[in-house]
């Protein structure tokens, strides 16, 4: 009997959470499940900064297929770090 769908990876929506937790940082600001959450982890940036504006913002892949991601949170080639352009930038922000 042929499995009709993915199975998924209930760990890869807590990884960036886990590994920060590892590394010792803790969450200075509550958000919801949609938010940034490098804002979360590293607290607020510049005022009306987008992430796309970041130098830390990266674009994998080609052609139709574009993914959003950030060095922060580092690249799984997975959807666990998909990042996305419009959220507000952290404290980290690097102008581009």
């Amino acid at each position: 009997m042929k499995y009709p769908g993915k199975i998924p990876d209930p760990g890869m929506e807590d990884w960036f959470s886990n590994a920060a937790s590892k590394a010792g940082f803790v969450p200075s600001v509550e958000g919801s499940p949609h938010s940034n959450p490098c804002v979360q982890w590293f607290g607020a940036g510049p005022m009306g900064v987008k992430c796309k504006e970041c130098r830390l913002f990266l674009r994998h892949g080609g052609g139709s297929k574009t993914y959003f991601k950030c060095e922060l949170r580092g690249v799984t080639n997975g959807p666990g770090t998909d990042h996305r352009a419009n959220w507000p930038a952290c404290h980290r922000f690097i102008k581009a």
